[in-house]
């Protein structure tokens, strides 16, 4: 040790080799506590995943001037009602159509109309989830 080392670790005393084994133990308190978040964190995840209903597949295409047909295909578990949000947006996106649809307990598929209050230039399903 320096001079100036023992001079500092007779004025606060402790030595520099303290501090360092100290700091070293906190490092290693945080990184498992992270890690035992990231674990309950990732479990919680990939155990809702499950319950997730997904679109597959839509296509849309215009029906005269006051809207859109949209179809589309669903995933989801096995049972349960689903309700699919359709919407069409203008060419500024603003929403100029919108409709809720229901599929029973074992429809996978739809066809539906939406009707605009303005001419739209794409409709979609914006999402789907479990009733």
């Amino acid at each position: 040790m320096t001079s100036t080392e023992q001079l500092l670790a007779e004025r606060y005393g402790r030595g520099p080799k303290a501090s360092v084994a100290k700091n070293r133990r906190w490092i290693y308190v945080f990184g498992a506590l992270a890690l035992i978040a990231f674990t309950i964190w990732a479990l919680a995840a990939a155990s809702t995943s499950g319950n997730a209903v997904a679109v597959v597949s839509s296509v849309s295409k215009p029906f005269g001037k006051s809207g859109f047909e949209v179809s589309g295909t669903v995933s989801r578990p096995a049972g349960g009602v689903v309700r699919c949000a359709l919407q069409v947006q203008a060419l500024d996106f603003s929403v100029v159509g919108y409709r809720e649809i229901t599929l029973g307990a074992g429809v996978t598929s739809f066809d539906e109309r939406v009707f605009t209050i303005a001419p739209g230039v794409s409709a979609s399903v914006t999402h789907c989830w479990l009733q």
